[in-house]
């Protein structure tokens, strides 16, 4: 079975012909989500205002496969016209949202890309204040009760890969949905208190991942192949001439 941020799953469910079991209902601040969305922002003196300010920016992401801290601004980004991996002053990965927060705080970057709800997580850690930062490109939504920059993705998934036989599939997946932080059941409700979650529900949809992760030339449909983590050079193409 493998656990995934939705991203990385959508790639090796096609790699690897993996079924989906189940997808994860998130808990933050109590609230049961079924997506996130990443954030792009600075710091709340900062003179980085714009999209278009970026390109003088040092920015810091996660890893060129980070999802909710790197691919979802990569794809707003370049819808807006600008390009991340060649438009901007500098591009940095940190391999860790926490780190990216920090340096953000401190000035060692001007930019940062994190997960909805990454700085309100560091900011129950007394490690940061919200009113610290300042969030570029933010998307109005009185639905949803992070700041975001970007489109949403599906929670994350686990699925099984294809050697797995259906009723082991079937006996996880009924297993993982009786979970529930409500439930009056210890039995199910402290698993998912400890993995801070909500519950499962069935399989959400995600191969509308695939066009994205496409877009930003993660993902190869003649190779039916992503990047990975250590290809962050092939990641990088160079503009036209």
């Amino acid at each position: 079975f493998i656990f995934s941020n939705p991203g990385a799953y959508t790639c090796m469910s096609i790699e690897f012909s993996l079924v989906t079991v189940a997808s994860m209902i998130n808990l933050r601040k109590g609230i049961p989500l079924d997506r996130f969305a990443g954030v792009i922002f600075t710091r709340h003196d900062s003179n980085i205002t714009t999209v278009e300010d970026l390109r003088r920016a040092r920015v810091e992401a996660v890893s060129i496969s980070g999802l909710g801290a790197m691919q979802l601004q990569q794809a707003e980004l370049l819808s807006l016209g600008l390009n991340v991996m060649t438009d901007v002053q500098r591009l940095t990965f940190s391999y860790s949202q926490n780190k990216i927060v920090q340096d953000v705080q401190n000035g060692y970057a001007d930019v940062g890309f994190v997960r909805t709800d990454m700085i309100e997580r560091s900011e129950a850690q007394n490690k940061t204040k919200w009113e610290y930062f300042r969030v570029i490109n933010e998307i109005s939504d009185n639905d949803f009760p992070f700041k975001r920059s970007t489109d949403f993705t599906p929670e994350w998934p686990i699925g099984a890969l294809k050697h797995v036989p259906w009723e082991i599939m079937e006996l996880v997946g009924q297993a993982l949905m009786q979970l529930d932080y409500a439930s009056a059941d210890p039995a199910l409700s402290e698993p998912a208190t400890t993995g801070k979650f909500a519950t499962w529900v069935p399989p959400m949809n995600y191969y509308g991942l695939l066009g994205m992760l496409e877009r930003i030339g993660y993902y190869s449909p003649e190779e039916r192949r992503c990047l990975r983590s250590s290809d962050v050079y092939q990641a990088v193409k160079c503009p036209a001439g």
